[in-house]
């Protein structure tokens, strides 16, 4: 009789240790489920972040190009070119002489 004693006295504390080691349970699951939000909202803006640069650089590229293609007109065209300076302490850099 006195085995069947120890075994209800036991009942009970085996109840309060599943019951506390569900409780743990959920509260670490919400826990994780919480982080892998939070880490999923991080990725989010990060993938726009990269986007947006992305975009940026595409503008950027095809402004360049733009202007490339301006300048290798302009400069195609003998109208739009100017004389170039001579290097300094060249010979056929001094200007001319002043008739007076």
């Amino acid at each position: 009789m006195t085995d069947w004693y120890a075994v209800l006295v036991q009942i009970p504390i085996v109840g309060v240790f599943i019951w506390f080691s569900e409780r743990t349970y959920k509260s670490f699951a919400q826990a994780l489920d919480r982080r892998d939000e939070l880490y999923e909202m991080r990725n989010a803006a990060l993938v726009r972040a990269i986007e947006a640069s992305t975009q940026t650089i595409a503008r950027m590229c095809e402004n360049i190009g733009a202007h490339d293609a301006w300048t290798h007109e302009a400069l195609d065209d003998p109208s739009n070119t100017r004389p170039r300076n001579r290097r300094a302490g060249d010979a056929k850099s001094q200007p001319p002489p002043v008739s007076r």
